[in-house]
């Protein structure tokens, strides 16, 4: 049997954001950047590198089925009218490519969906995906 889904909503028209310590554009922790995809650019090259880094943390989810090729990721996630290269959140360690989180954007069904967050292995345990 299946687990039933829950459903977390967040009201982003009256966030304070305040409490958070973590702000998308250039703050630190623990010596970790956070950009978006439209930030680093949102081209191929950037693609496959987050195609990596999601096949990479999918694999600890249990469960987990064998991972999408790069080109069914593509048409999954990217080529797509919900992909927004500015919800796309990469975590990076200098050049390394540590963690994401990446969203989909059904604003026009009042909702931003939540795709996948991971950190890799090497990462964790250092508040990356936590506000």
């Amino acid at each position: 049997m299946d687990p039933p889904w829950v459903r977390l909503t967040l009201d982003v028209e009256t966030l304070d954001t305040t409490a958070f310590d973590v702000v998308v554009g250039g703050c630190r922790r623990q010596g970790i950047v956070f950009r978006t995809i439209h930030e680093l650019g949102d081209r191929d090259s950037n693609h496959r590198r987050l195609y990596e880094l999601n096949r990479t943390c999918s694999a600890d989810i249990p469960g987990r089925e064998e991972f999408y090729t790069y080109a069914e990721y593509c048409a999954e996630r990217i080529k797509r009218e919900t992909y927004d290269p500015g919800a796309v959140i990469i975590a990076l360690d200098g050049d390394q490519w540590v963690g994401m989180s990446a969203a989909s954007d059904h604003r026009a069904r009042g909702f931003f969906f939540n795709e996948m967050t991971g950190v890799l292995r090497s990462h964790r345990g250092r508040g990356i995906a936590w506000p």
